[in-house]
């Protein structure tokens, strides 16, 4: 937490993105497993618009949150079909989650001939969601 902490100062207070990722990187080679400090670097780099260097990140690790940014990564670079994947994937394994649906949807809608799987994903999410009075943000 200490190295995510230290990056988050550098990051948000001082605008210092490359020492933020130094300071990650250094957390990562002392803790080559820790899966927070690689998604946090993975992170750092979307924000930058660095998407290779996420996407290579966020490949080491399996969690809900890697796979999504990774989607994120996939639609930046106009990787629809990649990103597709991940995100169906994401809907049936986390189906209490939103923002997937809400993804998935948005690339359908942008494709003039995918609007009917848009309209299946927005039934799904609407049945799925109907009775929540919260939103995951």
């Amino acid at each position: 937490a200490a190295y995510i902490n230290l990056s988050n100062l550098y990051y948000k207070k001082e605008r210092n993105h490359l020492k933020a990722i130094s300071i990650l990187k250094k957390g990562i080679s002392e803790n080559p497993r820790n899966e927070k400090l690689i998604l946090s670097l993975a992170k750092l780099y979307y924000r930058r618009q660095d998407y290779e260097k996420a996407i290579k990140e966020l490949e080491k690790i399996k969690s809900y949150d890697a796979k999504y940014y990774m989607a994120l990564c996939f639609i930046a670079l106009k990787r629809y079909i990649e990103a597709k994947k991940i995100l169906e994937k994401l809907i049936e394994d986390f189906p209490h989650k939103t923002k997937p649906y809400h993804k998935i949807i948005e690339i359908h809608l942008m494709n003039t001939t995918e609007k009917e799987e848009a309209k299946k994903y927005m039934k799904e999410y609407i049945k799925r969601f109907k009775d929540k009075h919260t939103i995951e943000y």
